[in-house]
């Protein structure tokens, strides 16, 4: 019973650090990079209180700021998928991870779908994506809705509800 309360308490430490500072932290670092590969210069990144980065993009065109605007979200998708540990409580961090992915490409394309209903959600980085690709709505929300799916396959597919439940066995 101690052992069980031990590994709660674990579990919802990795769940607030991965929630809190990883992806946000992996959100952002993604920007950045895009920002530094394409010649861009990141001049402020902070992780909190609110996560947020400030590149100086001048002179480059709206295609890499469109890469710039979704890296933010393929970073984390990519460590979602790639990290493969058997160590439970690594493998639980990327569940959460990737838990988290899904929400971001949900909410994704709800402000897709908003922005078709005429309502704009502010900073939103999709919101100014589309400000610079008016024409990739459509591109915009495949590309959720097929990592939506394509992240609870592979979810799915370990039986994170057993594993999570052998854990405790």
């Amino acid at each position: 019973m101690k052992k069980d309360c031990i590994k709660v308490c674990l579990m919802s430490l990795i769940g607030f650090f991965v929630a809190l500072i990883l992806h946000p932290f992996l959100h952002e670092a993604g920007h950045s990079i895009a920002t530094i590969l394409l010649g861009g210069q990141c001049v402020e990144f902070h992780l909190l209180p609110l996560p947020y980065m400030v590149c100086n993009a001048a002179g480059i065109g709206n295609i890499a700021l469109v890469i710039i605007g979704l890296s933010g979200y393929i970073l984390p998708f990519l460590l979602a998928v790639v990290i493969r540990r058997k160590f439970f409580y690594i493998w639980y961090g990327r569940l959460i991870l990737r838990g988290i992915s899904i929400l971001s490409f949900v909410i994704s394309a709800a402000v897709v779908l908003l922005g078709w209903c005429g309502i704009t959600v502010p900073n939103d980085d999709i919101t100014q994506i589309l400000s610079l690709w008016n024409s990739g709505a459509v591109w915009l929300l495949i590309g959720a809705l097929v990592s939506v799916i394509f992240l609870v396959t592979i979810t799915a597919k370990e039986k994170p509800f057993r594993r999570i439940a052998k854990a405790f066995g």
